[in-house]
């Protein structure tokens, strides 16, 4: 038999180099992307929504629900085709105090919005092909509506209109004279200007792709009486799909969503989820669904870079969150379309 001293050598140098193979395979790992998200997603606390039932009209799903705004104490609900109940088109009302006592616990019945009379009755003949109502703001007894309208064949137009509010008995009176075309940012079918908010500088759209895969322009419409001018806007992953008002600071949230069926808005390295991380959910699921911070001031419009997103706890079917509105300092109201069905729930502000 051979002395064993002779194999002593390759076995050693067999070694180092397994070892050494396995510590380059190890260090990899630690810097390729999908480690670090999964690894900083322990770290980011999932925002679960609270359920809030709701009655009458708009419990059912064909509500569609599109937008939220404030009147006062008053949260009016936009539905993407008001007459959609009865063919009597309404927009919905639901005080604040009736929210709060709900959260409070105070009264557990659902709650039931009250219609609010809305002219809409020459919008499909003032727009061809008319796709229904995307985003609204109030600012005093008059506001903003957008408008989505798309051809058979995909090519879609978007539209701005203001309108007055008359306080009693409570109405809503659109100007339609005074429609404005907003361009669109992509070819992409189904996507036009979905988000609306007052600034001191008019009404600010935003369109509903911001990914710089598709969308080369990348600019928000800032609109008053007698202007329609366009300023840069940061690019974001996914759909946004509506906005908060403007704090005292200039801040305003958008709702940030991706439905894994709009397969050209998926992305495998997207920034944010780099930046910040991943809930647990959002680390087993596909969808995304997250409320993100931006800043506005003086013309300018960009990602609030020092406040970090709100992430939604996910459940196994994703929830289309279309309209969100902020309740005082307690955090956001937020409501879906008809995916999967008429939802209204409330998400505090994380904890500090």
């Amino acid at each position: 038999m051979p002395p064993k001293k002779k194999f002593a050598l390759p076995i050693i140098v067999t070694i180092i180099i397994l070892t050494t193979l396995g510590l380059a395979i190890w260090l990899d790992q630690q810097n390729s992307p999908t480690t670090v998200i999964s690894t900083a997603s322990q770290l980011v606390t999932e925002q679960i929504p609270q359920p809030i039932p709701l009655g009458g009209d708009l419990a059912q799903a064909k509500a569609e629900i599109s937008g939220l705004a404030w009147y006062q104490d008053q949260l009016i609900f936009l539905p993407q085709y008001p007459d959609f109940a009865d063919g009597t088109p309404f927009v919905y009302a639901l005080s604040r105090d009736a929210i709060l006592a709900y959260l409070d616990e105070t009264d557990t019945a659902p709650l039931t919005p009250t219609p609010i009379p809305i002219n809409t009755a020459d919008i499909a003949a003032l727009i061809p092909h008319f796709q229904g109502f995307e985003g609204i703001t109030i600012s005093g007894h008059s506001g903003w509506l957008t408008i989505e309208a798309g051809s058979p064949i995909g090519h879609m137009n978007g539209y701005i209109l203001p309108f007055d509010i008359i306080p009693d008995p409570l109405a809503f009176n659109l100007r339609q004279a005074d429609i404005t075309e907003i361009l669109l940012q992509t070819t992409l079918s189904n996507k036009a200007n979905e988000a609306v908010l007052t600034t001191p500088d008019g009404a600010l759209t935003l369109y509903e792709v911001y990914d710089g895969r598709y969308n080369t322009t990348s600019v928000a419409n800032l609109i008053t009486a007698d202007s329609n001018q366009t300023i840069p806007a940061p690019e974001l992953a996914y759909r946004l799909t509506d906005v908060t008002e403007l704090d005292e600071n200039g801040r305003f949230w958008a709702i940030n969503y991706y439905f894994p069926n709009d397969q050209e808005l998926a992305q495998t390295d997207e920034t944010l989820a780099q930046q910040y991380g991943q809930g647990h959910s959002h680390s087993q699921h596909p969808h995304v669904e997250r409320l993100i911070p931006y800043l506005y001031n003086n013309q300018t419009l960009q990602l609030d870079t020092q406040t970090t997103p709100i992430w939604l706890q996910l459940e196994e079917n994703p929830r289309n969150w279309e309209g969100i509105a902020r309740l005082d300092e307690r955090g956001f109201l937020i409501v879906t379309d008809k995916f999967p069905s008429t939802l209204f729930a409330f998400v505090p502000y994380p904890k500090e």
